[in-house]
């Protein structure tokens, strides 16, 4: 896969797999409003509940910055949206305040830690997550976006859109993957997959949850950084959508 070919330039990963420029028109409105926290979006056409599933999945994984927003239960018409937040007023002021700081923190020590090479960047990222993240959730902070990450509790979902906010700040080139994973049946794992440019866009999936430090004594494990041509996956039974398919969490 060479560089001209990745779906960055615009919007996320998955903007780039958006069937049509409506589609695509749309995810952009919506982002827009929604990070300035304006909840309600008219549409500048209508769209089809599949093409607004599609936005929804998209804008899911593509902006984890978006944590506030409860996707879930977006209140949906053809020609307008309704979107819930988390939290409400100061709270969510606070909420913002403290996730944001932290991923400062981890910024700020990557300038002079993180090295030099895209392959060292990604990994000392991934070390850093699985050394300071416990695995399981916390009613404080939900576990299936960057809050509970970022408070140091998360699952694999939380933890995979962590890392996915992270990359993006650090120019990494990224997404975030969805698996069905030991043949559950249904999508119930996420990782991530990294790309390279200094290598000429060489490509990674990155599991950090399955390196996840188990003791305070003992450094993550690398087991989980591999090609995805690696054995590994195939031997722990990753079964992954096609990278060109939007994953689909939310039906509405």
């Amino acid at each position: 896969m060479s560089g001209p070919a990745l779906p960055w330039s615009k919007g996320g990963y998955y903007y780039a797999y958006l069937s049509s420029s409506h589609e695509q028109e749309s995810y952009a409105l919506i982002y827009g409003k929604l990070i300035e926290d304006e909840f309600d979006v008219v549409l500048p056409c209508k769209l089809s509940s599949e093409e607004i599933t599609r936005i929804i999945n998209a804008l899911k994984y593509d902006k984890p910055e978006l944590f506030w927003v409860d996707f879930r239960h977006t209140h949906v018409g053809s020609t307008a949206l309704r979107f819930e937040a988390f939290y409400s007023g100061a709270t969510l002021e606070r909420c913002k305040k403290t996730t944001l700081n932290r991923m400062e923190s981890i910024l700020t020590r990557s300038k002079q830690a993180a090295g030099t090479t895209d392959r060292e960047r990604v990994c000392w990222l991934h070390d850093v997550i699985a050394a300071e993240t416990a695995y399981g959730s916390s009613s404080a902070s939900p576990s299936h976006d960057i809050r509970g990450a970022a408070g140091g509790t998360s699952v694999c979902e939380g933890i995979a859109l962590w890392y996915s906010a992270l990359a993006t700040r650090l120019g990494i080139p990224n997404r975030v993957v969805l698996a069905d994973c030991r043949n559950a049946g249904r999508l119930n794992h996420a990782f991530n997959q990294v790309w390279l440019p200094d290598e000429g866009w060489r490509t990674l999936y990155i599991d950090v949850t399955a390196d996840l430090r188990h003791d305070i004594l003992t450094p993550p494990s690398r087991l989980h950084i591999a090609p995805p041509d690696a054995a590994i996956w195939q031997e722990q039974g990753y079964a992954l959508l096609p990278q060109s398919q939007i994953p689909r969490v939310f039906s509405f």
